[in-house]
């Protein structure tokens, strides 16, 4: 199969792994997947399909400070590709917020302000 870049990475199937697994793929990136079927020297032209893996996730997310209305967290950014970030926030039995402006592409760290004190 290829990467969006073009790099390719031939797989042989033995055809009793039905269906097969791929790893060691990239998350957010497109492949174009050939599939050919082998008879002694021939091979038949490709069945293709392009697909593109699942974004992940920010990971590491941790508070670094608080204060009574406040809080400053950050967070390792994805290995994806992103456009962005939408960061939302609720205090117990509250209505759903959502920070604005939402952080950069590029950025690993966000501050909520306007907090009630003492709430969870």
């Amino acid at each position: 199969f290829y990467s969006h870049d073009g790099s390719s990475f031939p797989l042989e199937l033995d055809g009793k792994n039905v269906p097969s697994l791929f790893t060691g793929l990239h998350p957010g990136t497109e492949y174009k997947i050939n599939i050919f079927t082998l008879s002694g020297n021939s091979r038949s032209p490709p069945a293709s399909i392009t697909v593109t893996t699942a974004i992940d996730s920010p990971s590491n997310l941790r508070f670094i400070s608080t204060t009574p209305d406040s809080i400053m967290f950050l967070w390792q950014r994805p290995r994806s590709r992103i456009t962005g970030y939408h960061i939302t926030y609720q205090p117990k039995g509250g209505q759903l917020m959502e920070l604005n402006p939402q952080p950069p592409t590029v950025a690993q760290e966000a501050i909520i302000t306007g907090l009630l004190p003492d709430t969870v």
